[in-house]
């Protein structure tokens, strides 16, 4: 998912801060990463979000976001989806790592900007974390935000 339905390059770093990597690694993104030195151009076939889904009027989804610093390029493309969106995790840094990337307090206020509501973060690496926003517009803001405290704090059993 990106900002164009077109076929793209993609860059994988082939080594991260004078390390070599595999080729087959999970840090492959739409944006070039600011600690590698080689890196590898692959062509992919890309697709807009909104017109990839056919959302209904009635249609409420989640979003799972995590693409290596290409948060700016997705959500821009994901504009009419967002109308759909109850909740989304989406992963973000503090520090830059990708090239011209939004960084933690860029996606929030592009996601504040659309009413999104942030509910609580983990802590992945020191500089990057996992922020599970919700729209208070689509789902018990109240009632969401009980579902999710139970579960950090370990309680699956969720009831009424």
């Amino acid at each position: 998912v990106g900002a164009e339905n077109a076929t793209i390059e993609i860059a994988i770093p082939r080594d991260f801060r004078g390390v070599e990597r595999r080729p087959e690694n999970q840090m492959a993104s739409l944006m070039p990463n600011l600690r590698t030195d080689a890196t590898e151009r692959v062509p992919v076939d890309c697709v807009r979000l909104d017109d990839d889904i056919d959302l209904k009027e009635q249609d409420r989804i989640a979003l799972w976001i995590d693409v290596e610093g290409a948060t700016s390029q997705v959500l821009a493309a994901a504009e009419n989806t967002l109308e759909s969106t109850v909740g989304i995790a989406i992963e973000v840094e503090s520090v830059p790592i990708w090239q011209d990337q939004w960084l933690a307090p860029d996606v929030d206020r592009y996601l504040s900007s659309r009413g999104f509501v942030a509910l609580t973060r983990d802590v992945q690496r020191i500089n990057q974390f996992n922020v599970l926003y919700a729209n208070p517009h689509l789902v018990d803001l109240q009632k969401f935000s009980r579902l999710v405290s139970r579960y950090l704090i370990g309680s699956h059993v969720f009831s009424r």
